[in-house]
């Protein structure tokens, strides 16, 4: 009984087995396991390839011996090409995928997989501030919390009480570096020490508090906003 080497099942006598003269005269193989290692085709009749004791369709064992160029899909027979993360362009196809300008020796940003100069990347794909309303170039600093997006500058990032700048560096985590209202709406952003009633500056910070007019109140002086108190019972 013969044994198939990938599988391990036997091969008995009377059974259709492949020979292949590329691999010597010992290993054979199943009708259905003759298949290319990397994509699975079978190559029963058809031309295939024997490496390091495997079985390749023409198409991956040149793969095996020079890289395929992401951009033409044919193979890199030169010794120059271009590689980023992980994949192979001739040098004349490494382009910008929107303006196609050729990008050897330039500066350029991949985005799924896919190559970009900075000036169409930043138009197609350039986040825009919540302060100043401009994108974000690729050259700019930004922060970013829960889907907005901020330059990380004094005059951009900072606290919408006393406009001191928040962006020292670290990350915001927790609430140790700037307080995020939510009835505020995403962008307006507190230090913890600024987050207090416009009113009689009563830090509320874990308190119930109420937005209105750009300003943070207590439930009290919110309530004063909107009917007077009476000066006898107070309420």
């Amino acid at each position: 009984m013969l044994f198939h080497p990938q599988c391990g099942e036997g091969i008995s006598g009377g059974e259709m087995a492949i020979f292949a003269s590329r691999a010597g005269p010992g290993p054979c193989w199943h009708p259905a396991c003759f298949a290319c290692a990397t994509c699975q085709e079978l190559l029963v009749d058809l031309i295939y390839f024997h490496q390091d004791g495997k079985i390749h369709c023409g198409r991956h064992h040149a793969e095996l011996l020079k890289p395929r160029c992401s951009a033409c899909d044919e193979i890199i027979f030169s010794d120059e090409c271009t590689e980023a993360e992980g994949r192979h362009w001739h040098m004349k196809h490494f382009a910008c995928f929107e303006c196609e300008t050729v990008l050897g020796g330039q500066r350029y940003i991949m985005k799924d997989g896919r190559p970009y100069c900075c000036g169409c990347f930043e138009s197609l794909y350039a986040e825009y501030c919540e302060a100043c309303g401009e994108n974000i170039g690729v050259d700019h600093a930004q922060m970013t919390y829960e889907g907005v997006h901020w330059h990380a500058t004094d005059t951009c990032f900072c606290c919408a009480q006393c406009k001191s700048s928040l962006s020292c560096g670290e990350g915001i985590s927790g609430g140790e570096m700037a307080i995020f209202a939510s009835r505020a709406g995403p962008g307006p952003c507190w230090h913890p020490a600024c987050f207090a009633c416009a009113t009689c500056q009563e830090l509320l910070v874990d308190l119930i508090y109420f937005h209105q007019d750009g300003k943070i109140h207590c439930g009290r002086h919110h309530a004063e906003l909107l009917k007077p108190r009476c000066s006898a019972c107070d309420e």
